[in-house]
């Protein structure tokens, strides 16, 4: 991925996305009528449809936040003030809204910075926990860590993609990582996925993902995946 092309995106409607550069030569017009993507930090969201993106968020990684020894309300409020917030995984964040309505969510972490963000936003959770809650958060933590499956080079990582039911969203979330590669270029991708998501496997393995490694089958519940485009 190009240095700092993550934070360039700007929003684009259905008929901008068509002009995107082409690959292979031919034109890749990934979003449907009435959808269009901006990165959250250009677009005007208010408190209500943070909370409506937090929950979104937690959905993709619901083991993760599930270390969170808080209430769900606590946990919900600490993801939305992290969306857009620089050096977290969240920090690009990108919503597909269809006829205004959000549908879907990526968030990505560009410049192999990926474990930097980790780290500093697990830092900003942490500084808003208790005593006791920061002890146990930071324990969950190292226990979760050993679960992923190492990746030397990370690329842009995509943190985070999930998409909210609905009968008009089906495949938005396809869709929305389709346009993020398009959009983003050329360069090296890279994504976890929770072994037993088969859903989520497919669908990366279906844009072009691939494991990292074969000779890991059930050492780690996190698989890391990889697309070099």
């Amino acid at each position: 991925m190009r240095s700092g092309s993550a934070t360039e995106l700007s929003a684009y409607t259905y008929q901008r996305a068509i002009k995107l550069t082409p690959v292979g030569g031919i034109a890749m017009p990934y979003l449907r009528e009435q959808e269009s993507v901006a990165n959250v930090n250009e677009a005007q969201i208010n408190g209500d449809e943070k909370l409506v993106l937090a929950q979104l968020i937690v959905s993709a990684a619901p083991l993760f936040y599930a270390l969170l020894p808080c209430s769900e309300q606590k946990m919900l409020t600490l993801v939305a003030e992290q969306i857009g917030e620089p050096d977290t995984e969240l920090q690009n964040t990108y919503v597909l809204r269809h006829g205004g309505r959000v549908s879907s969510i990526l968030s990505a972490v560009g410049d192999n910075q990926i474990t930097t963000a980790r780290l500093r936003g697990s830092m900003k959770l942490i500084r808003k926990l208790g005593r006791s809650e920061r002890a146990c958060f930071i324990s969950n933590l190292e226990r979760f860590s050993k679960e992923l499956e190492p990746i030397d080079k990370p690329g842009t990582y995509i943190a985070r993609l999930a998409t909210k039911p609905a009968s008009n969203t089906a495949g938005a979330g396809a869709r929305l990582l389709k346009w993020f590669l398009l959009s983003s270029g050329p360069g090296l991708y890279t994504c976890h996925v929770h072994k037993d998501n088969s859903i989520a496997m497919w669908l990366n393995q279906k844009v072009g993902f691939r494991l990292i490694s074969e000779l890991n089958e059930g050492a780690f519940d996190y698989r890391a995946l990889v697309l070099q485009r």
